[in-house]
């Protein structure tokens, strides 16, 4: 059985990109869709996924967490088996991990989010989704996808925000770890 959203937009958000590949937010001109929250006006481009691999991280990028190195972990997102999921992008480990099927995967060719606007909102679980939250992927049903990170092993690490589950799964010792409590992202 696929997810269904419980409302019908008339279209895509965000909108296909000519080619397949992930709509760039800051395109001159672009426009969102009249049924999504707007951002505020201080938050000019919004933003951004840069394409990147091994490792590598854009200037700008979203910091999502710390390894258990003490290293930092940024936001991104890859594709997999068809679905578009959040990932952590450790330049320590030179790829990116994701959470797939109950366990961690390693991506070596991912996209890194890129914003100035990013704030983390407290969250108890149960699937809600506040309207700035940024859909960072989906599944292949369609079911939009979010990026949230909670504290574990002392570490705060991001994850995917599966609404439909109504919690936080997180890539861990080659496993995937749910969690009820987490920080949801969201445009500030």
């Amino acid at each position: 059985m696929s997810w269904k959203p419980n409302w019908n937009p008339p279209g895509e958000y965000p909108p296909p990109y000519p080619g397949g590949q992930p709509y760039p937010t800051s395109q001159p001109g672009w426009q969102p869709p009249p049924w999504t929250w707007s951002a505020p006006s201080h938050c000019g481009g919004t933003f951004r996924w840069i394409r990147s691999s091994h490792g590598d991280v854009p200037p700008g990028s979203v910091h999502g967490g710390v390894d258990v190195n003490g290293m930092p972990i940024f936001v991104g997102r890859s594709w997999h088996h068809g679905d578009l999921l959040p990932a952590k992008v450790t330049p320590a480990h030179r790829c990116a991990f994701i959470t797939y099927s109950g366990r961690q995967h390693e991506e070596h060719h991912y996209e890194v989010l890129v914003s100035d606007h990013v704030a983390w909102r407290s969250s108890r679980g149960g699937g809600s989704i506040p309207p700035e939250a940024i859909r960072v992927g989906h599944t292949r049903d369609g079911e939009p996808l979010y990026m949230g990170r909670t504290m574990h092993c002392g570490t705060l690490t991001p994850g995917k925000v599966h609404p439909s589950h109504g919690c936080l799964y997180i890539a861990w010792n080659g496993h995937e770890v749910k969690y009820y409590d987490y920080e949801i992202m969201v445009l500030d």
